[in-house]
């Protein structure tokens, strides 16, 4: 029901969002701050070229070109902001590669710069290197005084992207622990995903508990359904049913909680809650061949044939399926409807040569005392090799002895007892017939 990907859609909406602040390292000299004032300046007129040429002709100046990070630089040609800067446009120019070589330049010469971190874990996280973009975030994280909440989150989903469900549920641990009153409900929702990818979906329940409560609407249901599923999941019937009836009484007209009702129920042989509930689901909604079959079946279960009976001729009118013959003959014999029985499967493609509907007419032709028909029926299907030969026989013998056609009787109780599971029987009834 959950899937990887839609816990990944979230993520990429939730780094959407990022909106860094100001690097934590030394003012830029004034040389440095006179030129990022001019190339924001032309960054806010999505000038970006024109803000690059700008950043890259200051840094021309410098007699190096990739300068010890300690060394020094009074003007401030390689200041850590004038590589952020140039990070930025690059990352504006949709050139991420290059993006990420700035803010790494940034990071190389002011480790502790949260700006450039976080946007460096930001074209980590696009180019799928998550475990990378998980440590930049923390790093942005344990960088600032005042904790940035949401820097520790986006790590603990890079990691859940990566497939460390393990790590990012430690780090959501920290996050639920430091700051408890900033947690948003998209936050626990990728927390959930952590514990289900990590196969601790108990440990998931309560947080599942207080989306499907918090949430309203749509995302409400989603909740829902999702907490429903992790009952059934996790083998708990009757939690499952409880909670499928509150669902159906809080929203009657949701045709979802009728149909979960009907398969809680059932799970525990109740079929008469499953069938009122499956009733009510097909009020609410049409119904696929498989809940017409479902409900049909349910009907039969629960002893009210009259009302299977509809479900399985229209199910046979769509589609020519065997097991609903078989399910409609039976619902008939109940009702007292042999002969309609009949006609159900004479309508069937192929019931002429299909054993096991030839053994099911026989059976028919039997229980009206129509031993004549059952006689020819059984032995008809008696001639088609499988698992019915032997019963075939044997009944076929039946039906001519009530007949009183004793030399037929006589050659079809030899036949059956060919058979070790008639031997008996078929033996017991030639002696008989000799001793009359």
């Amino acid at each position: 029901m959950i899937s990887k990907f839609f816990s990944i859609v979230l993520i990429a909406a939730a780094l959407a969002s990022i909106r860094p602040g100001a690097g934590l390292c030394a003012e830029p000299p004034a040389a440095a701050q006179m030129v990022l004032s001019e190339a924001y300046a032309q960054m806010e007129e999505e000038n970006y070229e024109k803000a690059l040429e700008k950043l890259k002709n200051f840094q021309a100046r410098s007699d190096e070109t990739d300068p010890d990070p300690d060394a020094a630089d009074p003007r401030g040609y390689h200041h850590p902001e004038i590589y952020f800067m140039i990070g930025n446009i690059h990352y504006a120019m949709e050139n991420p590669e290059k993006a990420r070589q700035a803010y790494q330049q940034a990071v190389k010469r002011s480790p502790e710069h949260a700006g450039a971190l976080v946007n460096l874990a930001r074209v980590f996280h696009e180019q799928e290197k998550y475990e990378k973009a998980a440590q930049s975030f923390e790093k942005a994280y344990a960088a600032e005084d005042q904790k940035e909440a949401a820097y520790l989150y986006y790590a603990a989903v890079s990691l859940l992207a990566n497939g460390s469900a393990g790590n990012s549920l430690n780090l959501f641990e920290k996050l639920f622990k430091a700051h408890p009153d900033e947690i948003k409900p998209v936050w626990r929702e990728n927390l959930v995903y952590a514990f289900l990818e990590a196969g601790k979906n108990r440990e998931a329940l309560p947080h599942i508990k207080l989306l499907a409560e918090k949430y309203t609407g749509e995302k409400q249901i989603q909740w829902q359904e999702i907490l429903l599923h992790q009952y059934v999941e996790l083998d708990m019937p009757d939690t499952a049913r409880k909670y499928a009836l509150a669902l159906t009484t809080q929203a009657p007209t949701i045709p979802k909680w009728w149909k979960a009702l009907a398969h809680a129920a059932l799970s525990q042989n109740d079929h008469d809650q499953a069938l009122t509930a499956m009733m009510i689901y097909s009020y609410l909604t049409p119904l696929s061949e498989q809940e017409k079959k479902l409900l049909g079946d349910l009907a039969l279960q629960a002893g009210v044939p009259v009302k299977a009976e509809p479900y399985y001729e229209a199910l046979l009118e769509e589609n020519q399926d065997k097991s609903v013959l078989k399910s409609l003959v039976s619902a008939l014999q109940q009702l007292g409807k042999p002969e309609k029985a009949l006609e159900a499967i004479r309508a069937f493609d192929g019931h002429e040569n299909d054993p096991e509907l030839m053994m099911l007419k026989a059976d028919l032709f039997y229980g009206m005392d129509r031993f004549r028909d059952a006689a020819e029926a059984y032995s008809a299907a008696a001639q088609h090799k499988g698992n019915q030969e032997g019963r075939a026989w044997i009944m076929a013998g039946y039906s001519a002895w009530e007949i009183q056609d004793t030399e037929a009787a006589l050659q079809y109780f030899k036949n059956a007892a060919e058979f070790e599971n008639h031997k008996k029987d078929a033996k017991a009834a030639i002696k008989r017939i000799e001793e009359q």
